[in-house]
């Protein structure tokens, strides 16, 4: 949604038109509005699919911001936070922050102008252009299995081709945020699909770890299943360690390994299949 600063002779018929809307749509989002009646300087709300910039009271030598010509222009209002305008706009959280790096959100003040960002996916649509992406995710999923139930004792949770349910909870979330829907359907992670998978394993993994930006497609491959597996955190720390020696990748998911035992016998029973996944790993050559 945009903010718009009605003009004098404005009316909301006129505003409506200008800007692709209708007179009921106005009233549903500004329901302060009383007997259709406005005035001068008075800020309004309008839909998504208005054109322009969100806020056109701007005096004569202003500019929106040219070091940054995506963003829009956002005049704070009584109550307003970062959380509170991230979520009018659909925004992720952080990104106002982010386009606004020298303000303080606990110092806003009314009629102060901030950058309204793009709006950012969660979820990002798989470069089909990538393919080491799926070469190496055809291997993680050799390791990963089928579905595997909750474990009665408590060790491990439900999971699917390596994907928890609560991951799973988290990705159907982000996708309807994306759709900008307010409200998501929960489904068991039995029945993800292929498209899904690649999705969540592509967005929280591959690009999250940094995977994607590594020339070394060994070293590629390493970072992936260790975000997988341990981590994303696990990752990118392991990264900064090994680099591209093989044998300390090894040597480190080993070490992570014992580690984990050590603090939860429960995962004992893991530690055989642990090592010999990281095994494959060091004997697989990455083409």
């Amino acid at each position: 949604m945009t903010i718009y600063s009605v003009k004098s002779g404005d009316s909301l018929y006129t505003i409506a038109k200008a800007n692709n809307a209708t007179v009921p749509e106005l009233l549903r989002l500004n329901p302060k509005i009383k007997n259709n009646i406005i005035y001068p300087k008075q800020q309004i709300t309008l839909p998504d699919k208005s054109a322009g910039f969100d806020v056109v009271s701007l005096k004569k030598n202003d500019t929106i911001n040219s070091t940054t010509p995506n963003k829009n222009i956002y005049i704070i209002r009584k109550g307003d936070n970062f959380e509170k305008i991230e979520k009018q706009y659909w925004l992720k959280s952080g990104q106002i922050k982010s386009a606004n790096p020298d303000l303080k959100p606990e110092k806003l003040k009314i009629g102060q102008k901030i950058n309204i960002p793009e709006k950012e996916l969660y979820i990002k649509p798989v470069n089909i252009k990538d393919k080491n992406f799926d070469t190496i995710l055809s291997k993680i999923l050799k390791d990963e299995g089928g579905f595997k139930p909750t474990e009665k004792d408590g060790s491990d949770t439900k999971t699917n081709k390596g994907i928890t349910q609560e991951v799973y909870n988290q990705y159907l979330k982000h996708k309807a945020f994306d759709k900008k829907q307010k409200s998501f359907e929960i489904k068991d992670v039995k029945n993800i699909t292929e498209k899904e998978l690649k999705e969540i394993y592509y967005n929280y993994y591959y690009l999250e770890s940094g995977a994607d930006k590594e020339k070394n497609k060994k070293t590629a491959y390493w970072i992936m299943d260790t975000a997988v597996n341990c981590g994303v955190k696990k990752a990118k720390e392991l990264k900064s360690k090994c680099g591209n020696d093989n044998e300390k990748w090894f040597t480190e998911r080993n070490n992570t390994y014992n580690k984990i035992v050590q603090n939860n016998s429960l995962k004992k029973k893991y530690l055989n299949g642990w090592i010999n996944r990281i095994s494959r790993i060091k004997n697989t050559e990455i083409t």
